[in-house]
This record gives structure tokens, sequence and C-alpha cells, in this order.
């Protein structure tokens, strides 16, 4: 039956929302990637052998436009969403990438890519199946009233990856930010292991850290086989306060 549309539109930012009856199974962890050659603000860079394996994958996929192409990003998504559209999933969550920044919120020269907030934001207005999980680095001076948009704009998870984006959850001055998203409601999504696809462990994070971080729902991601040590890592979580969702590699 006809019912109102999916996605609402206000100013400055749209409020994404979905309705009850279009829910169905939701792919929780789906990436967002592109070039940025078309001005969208989003970058790729991917060192020598992850050049290689991008060409493969992108075969594999039978996406016949080169990552280095202007039209990369329209393609991607493209193929994506024709994938969830043809698939049981109704929705799936998109997730931006941040940049890398220390913890005074500088930020560094580091990192292989990079999906601002506002380009997934407009991926997601065009195709309301995707779901919003923005990327923000608590150290940024502006991450707060950052954090206060993307709410705003309808966001439904958070991610970082603290052994990629040099974030000590444990430190004091990011609490307010946590707190935060606890307040909302915000599930956050993060690494516990490295993965193949990004730098990692380059700023000795200990990323079993995020679990003295009371009340924020937590995905954990890409533990790389340390399943006993993010066992306990979940249960200190849980005793803390936390929910957490699991989604790890083997």
């Amino acid at each position: 039956p006809a019912g109102p549309p999916r996605s609402q539109v206000s100013s400055p930012d749209p409020v994404i929302t979905v309705a009850s009856y279009d829910r169905g199974p939701v792919d929780m962890h789906v990436h967002l990637v592109g070039n940025g050659l078309g001005g969208n603000g989003c970058w790729l860079k991917p060192g020598f052998m992850h050049r290689l394996l991008a060409d493969w994958m992108l075969k594999q996929i039978g996406l016949p436009v080169s990552w280095e192409a202007p039209g990369f990003d329209e393609a991607y998504v493209s193929l994506l969403v024709g994938w969830l559209r043809e698939s049981a999933i109704s929705h799936a969550v998109l997730l931006a990438h941040e940049e890398v920044y220390d913890e005074h919120g500088k930020k560094l020269a580091f990192g292989s890519f990079y999906i601002p907030n506002d380009y997934l934001f407009a991926v997601c207005r065009e195709h309301p199946e995707l779901l919003p999980a923005v990327s923000i680095h608590p150290a940024r001076p502006d991450a707060l009233e950052e954090l206060d948009r993307c709410l705003e704009a309808g966001a439904v998870m958070m991610k970082c990856l603290p052994n990629c984006h040099n974030i000590d959850t444990r430190l004091p001055r990011y609490r307010r930010f946590w707190e935060r998203m606890a307040d909302a409601g915000l599930p956050l999504l993060a690494h516990t292991g490295g993965e193949h696809h990004h730098a990692h462990d380059r700023f000795g994070i200990d990323t079993a850290a995020i679990a003295d971080n009371p009340h924020v729902a937590f995905k954990r991601c890409h533990s790389l086989g340390q399943n006993a040590r993010c066992a306990r890592m979940q249960a200190q979580f849980i005793d803390n306060g936390g929910v957490a969702l699991n989604h790890g590699n083997p």
C-alpha cells in the first residue's frame, strides 16, 4: 500500500527517516568509497599493493570503471544500490570514513581514504534504502557540533577505527563526545583489531580500551582472529553498561 516518503528533506540538512512498513533485514556494515574527482570531497590514496588489489576487486565485482576514473564514485554507488534492490535486504547502513587527527585536534597526513559525512548524506538522500553511519574523530575542534549536526540529519550509527584513526577512547577530553552519543542512543561501530585494507597499529592504540566507555552501544568488527581477547573485552564492556553487537572476522 502507498505510504509516506522514506526520506524527508528539511533545511539546512535533510532528516532521513525509514517508515516502519518498509523495514526488513538490514546489512549494518557497507562501505562507501570515492576518489573525489567529481568534487564530493572524498579522496583515495592506496599504496602500491592496494592499487593492485583494488584493480582486482573491481574486476571481480564487475565494475568496468577504474577507481582512478572521474566516473568511479557514481558507478560504485549505482552498482551497490542495484545489488541491494535485487537482494532480500531492505536497507544497508553505509559508512563514512574520517580523516586522522592527533589528540589535540591537528589533522595528520595519514590514511588511505576519506569519505566525508556530507557526501554520505547526499548519497543516502538520493537512495533512501541506504542509511547513514557517520564518522567523526572526537579530537576535532568541532566534534560535538558535527555530532549534533549529523544526529539532526538522521545518522543511525557512528564509525571510528581507534587504531587507524589514532583515537585513544580513554582520554578524558573525549568523554563528552561519548556521553553525547549515549544520550542520543547512537551506536558505535569500531574495530577491535586491524584489517587488510587500512594502515593500522601505527599509533599504538589499545583497541580494547573502547570497552571502558559505558552506555554507548558498540558494534565490534575485524578482530583479526583475536577472538578470546575480544570476548574478554566484550564482557568488560557489558559490565560497564554497554551493549555489544558482534561482527568479527576470524
